[in-house]
């Protein structure tokens, strides 16, 4: 016998994600930024430069937390479960079968360390066939924080939840290490909110993430330029770089959470530069290519440009979220407004894709994680993926898909 249940979509904890990361990246990021040692003025701007660059910002704001607010509100739907399977415990895996997940990941990082994918300093690897290093690199930041967060909620209550501590803190160093990226480091040690309870948590996350932030950021020095080769020995191992980053060691953490997310001087200087296009066509082209880099290329100033760079200077370079996409949809108003729109409603509708399957396998409190990593997605720039993600969302919403992952790791 099966009953209704009736799945109501969690919207109110990712509207205040988002809503609470863009407070952070455009009204306190900067002057955050000045009080630390070291900070760069950067060019001076003058008061309506301010006042242009915030009414961007909020008009920005408006549009993606309106399509954000649309894409969730339309989710809500009936969902025929049954009533065993309602009240659905997440089994615990066996402890063999946790170690063999553990060393999986663990091998798939080091197969990119051999391909040398995924590393922050390094872009110029060799692409493999079938896209696999897109599928390698995404997998490690989406697909595992979520299997290890999984694992992780099973042992709550399990008297080895110290022996699970210590798999997932060897994955993640090991991950850190051979990345070298900060992004990742956040992504892996989000699995230790739920594999504690009440505010120890917290302490367990912050902790961790902190240690591994630090990790990544020495990694760049000590471990991959030589795993590398070549310049990159000289520009990231050199004597001065790493005395100086030896003298800053404990403020590693606090210069990536503050410098990291790129904010209000981004904004003003890319919206300084002036012109991305000089055509509708030409701004059309490159919003397409965004999207659709195989099928069409970009004709816009690139982000090198707006540094004052030329394309084929040395090093990756960044901008903030909405510099990232008013430069990738060609600085023209009408098409950026429709891309951060379309961008925003599948956000919220991906989310809520996943938030349905793992209602059906009585995980819906891994939810929020997945919306905070789509949401990361995003805030790089690398919103090009959640169509895919939205079409693998929705496979996962369907029935059949949920019902097999149920018989798998549910308890009866």
């Amino acid at each position: 016998m099966q009953e209704v249940l009736i799945f109501q979509l969690n919207k109110k904890v990712p509207m205040l994600i988002a809503l609470g990361a863009l407070f952070y990246i455009y009204v306190l990021q900067y002057p955050l930024s000045q009080l630390l040692p070291d900070s760069t003025l950067g060019p001076e701007y003058g008061l309506g430069k301010w006042i242009s660059g915030y009414f961007f910002v909020i008009l920005s704001t408006v549009i993606f937390m309106a399509a954000l607010h649309f894409g969730l509100n339309s989710a809500s739907k009936s969902i025929l479960i049954t009533k065993q399977r309602h009240n659905i415990v997440i089994r615990r895996m066996s402890l063999p079968m946790v170690a063999l997940i553990i060393i999986f990941f663990g091998l798939w990082t080091y197969l990119m360390v051999f391909y040398k994918l995924g590393m922050t300093i390094y872009a110029d690897f060799d692409p493999l066939p079938l896209h696999m290093a897109g599928v390698l690199f995404y997998g490690r930041l989406f697909l595992q924080p979520l299997v290890l967060t999984y694992i992780a909620t099973g042992y709550i209550y399990s008297k080895n939840k110290w022996f699970i501590f210590l798999l997932l803190s060897a994955l993640a160093c090991w991950v850190s290490i051979a990345s070298g990226s900060r992004f990742a480091s956040l992504a892996f040690a989000a699995p230790f909110l739920f594999l504690f309870k009440g505010k120890v948590r917290y302490l367990v996350f912050v902790s961790v993430f902190l240690g591994l932030i630090t990790l990544a950021t020495l990694t760049r020095s000590f471990y991959l330029p030589y795993i590398i080769g070549g310049e990159y020995i000289q520009i990231y191992a050199n004597d001065q770089y790493l005395s100086s980053l030896i003298e800053n060691l404990y403020f590693l953490p606090i210069f990536y959470i503050i410098y990291r997310p790129l904010g209000m001087g981004e904004l003003l200087m890319t919206l300084d530069y002036g012109e991305i296009t000089s055509s509708f066509s030409d701004a059309l082209q490159t919003s397409l290519s965004y999207f659709f880099p195989f099928m069409f290329s970009s004709s816009g100033a690139s982000i090198k440009n707006i540094y004052g760079l030329n394309d084929d200077v040395f090093g990756g370079f960044s901008l903030d979220m909405f510099s990232i996409y008013w430069t990738s949809f060609g600085g023209n108003i009408i098409l950026y407004t429709f891309g951060l729109a379309l961008i925003g409603w599948l956000l919220g509708k991906t989310y809520a894709q996943f938030a349905i399957g793992l209602a059906r396998i009585g995980a819906a409190k891994l939810g929020v994680l997945v919306f905070a990593l789509l949401f990361i997605l995003t805030f790089e720039g690398r919103a090009f993926l959640i169509p895919w993600l939205f079409i693998l969302g929705w496979l996962f919403s369907r029935r059949e898909i949920p019902l097999l992952i149920f018989s798998l790791f549910s308890s009866k």
